[in-house]
């Protein structure tokens, strides 16, 4: 085998401008896999990251008919609001445990002789216990339900924003209202990045004043709930449905809101990452079937030139296993460089991309299935071309010109 490998290593040497074009092919497919696979990879790990917040015994009610994502289509239906009155409502039900509910808008919110439009958001103060994994206090502490005159500010809100760091006991300005911060959040890192590191929050009473889209109604943007139990989600789900449908007046499958569980959301995760790596595998394939093609014919090409070369090694003693072993090696070898180079170039791009702000994850395994890979693509890719030099006659060889 280690003069099969050498023999093979030679022969690629002599010819140095067709194998540099046969490995480029392969450098090309393996490239885009491991650059397609840290992407996919990454992707996947910062949805499951977001995902954790959302516990298994909770969910979410917004307004509007369900879109198939993960919010609503608020031009579904005719009807497309929520109220204090329907929070209120689905509170006593026997299922839930907990409620908290939401409003927001943009303001002018001012520190110093600063003033900037910022998104504000008025809220129930069960919301941050009820997403203390995500809502972590820096510093000061939650507002209680009819405080007044108190903000909690978000990290980017507090160190980013002003020129001025702003701490627990300031006071900060909200639309022309002085509010006294009690309470600085930790950077979430959250699904909406610094946006959501942007936000005010204050109690829900004093915003909805504040709100022009608010001022005249009790409506809410979004309900969140905390069932008794994982176990009674599904039962849970199905009596706020009912009894939405009963408040909204609105038939089954006409529903003007959308109720998203921890179960429906991974679903809809699922299928997400499942088109991903459908679109991966294509382009892989279609890579990788370009590159595998370039070998063959390279093989091809080269038993074609040596068919002299192969009689020799016959009539010397050489057999067919050793022969076909020798072109075997040698389409190997051309499939594991470009997978070497590949993986180089595609963790470079990967790791490029990545300070644009895109998670990508290169992992060990990731490294070895695309070195693997691409050595595999290369034997099968020189399969047949190396048969074909294994049955050769000693004499046809001999003999040929």
């Amino acid at each position: 085998m280690k003069d099969i490998a050498s023999y093979a290593f030679t022969s690629l040497r002599t010819k140095k401008l067709r194998s540099y074009l046969t490995i480029l092919g392969i450098v090309i497919g393996i490239a885009s896999i491991v650059t397609l696979l840290a992407i996919g990879y990454g992707f996947e790990n910062f949805i499951k990251k977001e995902m954790s917040v959302f516990r298994g015994n909770m969910l979410q009610v917004s307004p509007g008919a369900d879109d198939g994502g993960f919010g609503s289509n608020p031009l579904g239906a005719q009807s497309a609001v929520l109220t204090e009155d329907d929070a209120e409502a689905v509170s006593k039900l026997p299922q839930v445990q907990e409620i908290g509910y939401l409003i927001y808008d943009r303001v002018d919110v001012g520190y110093g002789d600063e003033s900037y439009s910022m998104y504000v958001v008025g809220q129930t103060s069960t919301l941050f216990p009820m997403y203390d994994n995500y809502y972590v206090f820096g510093s000061g502490k939650n507002f209680k339900e009819n405080d007044k005159g108190v903000a909690i500010l978000a990290y980017s809100a507090a160190n980013d924003v002003f020129k001025k760091r702003i701490k627990t006991g300031q006071v900060i300005t909200i639309n022309r209202q002085d509010f006294k911060v009690i309470g600085v959040l930790e950077k979430s890192g959250g699904a909406f990045g610094s946006f959501a590191d942007s936000f005010i929050y204050f109690p829900v009473k004093e915003a909805r004043p504040m709100f022009d889209s608010f001022k005249t109604n009790k409506n809410i943007m979004e309900l969140h709930i905390i069932a008794k139990s994982e176990q009674v989600v599904p039962e849970a789900e199905d009596a706020i449905k009912s009894l939405l449908r009963r408040r909204h007046k609105v038939k089954e499958g006409e529903e003007d809101f959308t109720i998203i569980t921890y179960a429906s959301a991974m679903e809809r995760v699922g299928a997400i990452l499942g088109a991903v790596t459908a679109f991966i595998t294509g382009i892989a394939a279609i890579s990788l079937l370009v590159g595998g093609i370039g070998i063959a014919n390279t093989m091809f090409m080269s038993v074609l030139e040596r068919t002299r070369e192969i009689g020799i090694l016959k009539s010397i003693g050489a057999t067919n296993t050793a022969i076909m072993l020798l072109f075997l090696v040698e389409s190997g070898m051309i499939g594991l460089f470009g997978g070497i180079l590949g993986t180089l170039i595609g963790s470079v791009i990967a790791l490029a991309i990545s300070l644009f702000g895109l998670e990508v994850q290169i992992s060990p395994a990731l490294i070895l299935f695309a070195f693997s890979f691409s050595f595999i693509v290369g034997v099968v890719s020189g399969f047949f071309p190396a048969r074909r030099a294994a049955l050769l006659q000693p004499v046809e060889a001999l003999r040929y010109e």
